[in-house]
């Protein structure tokens, strides 16, 4: 009983940590105003979501717009390999590039992979832009489909279902250029659909097959990956065949 109280304790401080890092590097880019900085805003959502204490959210952003003192930290891109060749982009933000360099390098080479330069597999990917909304609040798919076109999205998938406290709720997705997120983020809050989140991401351009068995050992060390506390995203071309 001990072991999982401590367990559980760590991965949330893990967790609180991740975000931490978020919310600070969203302030110091753009303001610490969430109304004015849909970055922040979202990345506060997801804390609170996550039930963050609000102290820890606050000080976050504090440190962000240089209010109070912390680590500074830089957004990295790191790419490479894992388990049977499927190519791996992990986003991160650190106070210590060299460190997370290395201990991400030794989980790669852990399970077969390796880190590679700067632009080895990012040219297999695609930086896109994606919003997120409650399709309760969708009462014409083919209407809301043709709103999203007018509003500057170019693809919506869903429903896909979405944790939260208060139960399972199915959302949709808008993809759009990564440019434009800021600004369907806008488009949709007007248009009265609310916004669960609004962020970027990379999409693989193609997908290599994976037999069962090399998915699960694909996901053995995608799920490590995903748990280091300077890692904000992590993306890979493979699919199960």
């Amino acid at each position: 009983m001990i072991t999982e109280t401590t367990d559980s304790t760590t991965e949330q401080d893990r967790t609180f940590s991740t975000m931490q890092r978020e919310i600070a590097v969203a302030a110091r880019e753009q303001g610490g105003e969430a109304d004015d900085n849909f970055r922040l805003r979202y990345a506060v959502r997801r804390a609170e979501e996550a039930n963050m204490p609000e102290g820890l959210i606050e000080r976050a952003r504090r440190q962000g717009v240089g209010e109070v003192a912390g680590p500074t930290y830089e957004e990295v891109i790191f790419e490479g390999y894992g388990p049977d060749g499927i190519a791996v982009l992990v986003e991160a933000i650190t106070d210590d590039v060299r460190r997370t360099s290395h201990e991400l390098e030794e989980l790669f080479e852990a399970h077969g992979g390796n880190i590679g330069d700067d632009g080895c597999v990012e040219w297999q990917f695609e930086r896109r832009g994606v919003v997120r909304v409650d399709t309760r609040h969708v009462d014409d798919e083919d209407q809301f489909m043709l709103e999203v076109i007018e509003m500057g999205g170019d693809e919506l998938r869903g429903p896909i279902l979405r944790d939260r406290d208060d139960g399972r709720v199915p959302t949709y997705r808008i993809f759009c250029d990564s440019t434009d997120v800021r600004q369907l983020d806008r488009a949709m809050e007007r248009a009265g659909y609310p916004v669960h989140t609004a962020s970027t991401m990379f999409e693989p351009t193609q997908r290599v097959e994976l037999s069962p068995e090399q998915a699960r050992r694909f996901l053995s060390f995608f799920e490590k990956i995903t748990d280091h506390e300077d890692v904000q995203g992590a993306y890979a071309n493979w699919s199960v065949a």
